[in-house]
């Protein structure tokens, strides 16, 4: 068995037309959601043995929070610009390069591209929408990355801020 924790990063800002959508930090409601769901993920969730992430900015600091959450090193962080708004078709691809002595991976990215992996992967309902710093968690019916299908994963656990604040 494999498993995945799939990460949306945290609200980002639009406030600086200047830059670049790679290069966007993170926006006050952003800020304030950020450490209560890593929070709630050190307390609750297993960390996993290896987080990827997108390298854009937002992603980079939501994966660096959760990782400081669940007290992981800093080689445990791998900043992936494939990740940057990649399809769940090249999601899927990275995933099947993970190399198999890692059994829990989390990944650290944006929408479209993670509801539509998770979609992809399990095998229960339908997710409409990961939200900013949702976090959904997969277990998946393979031995080796490389096997990795459709409909191969059962869901965890779900959770995503305004949950934490209700």
């Amino acid at each position: 068995m494999k498993k995945i924790t799939f990460i949306r990063h945290a609200k980002s800002s639009w406030d600086f037309p200047h830059l670049s959508d790679h290069d966007r930090p993170l926006n006050d409601r952003g800020e304030r959601d950020l450490p209560l769901m890593a929070r709630y993920c050190a307390q609750h969730l297993k960390a996993p043995q290896h987080l990827y992430s997108s390298t854009a900015l937002r992603a980079k600091l939501t994966a660096e929070v959760f990782a400081e959450a669940w007290l992981m090193e800093d080689e445990a962080i791998g900043l992936h610009r494939e990740l940057f708004h990649c399809s769940a078709s090249a999601l899927l691809q990275f995933i099947k390069r993970i190399p198999d002595h890692l059994h829990h991976i989390g990944l650290a990215g944006h929408n479209p591209g993670l509801t539509d992996g998770i979609n992809m992967l399990c095998k229960q309902g339908y997710l409409d929408n990961l939200p900013t710093t949702g976090v959904f968690e997969l277990d998946l019916d393979i031995k080796s990355w490389k096997n990795v299908k459709k409909d191969c994963g059962q869901k965890l656990s779900y959770v995503y801020p305004k949950q934490l604040k209700a």
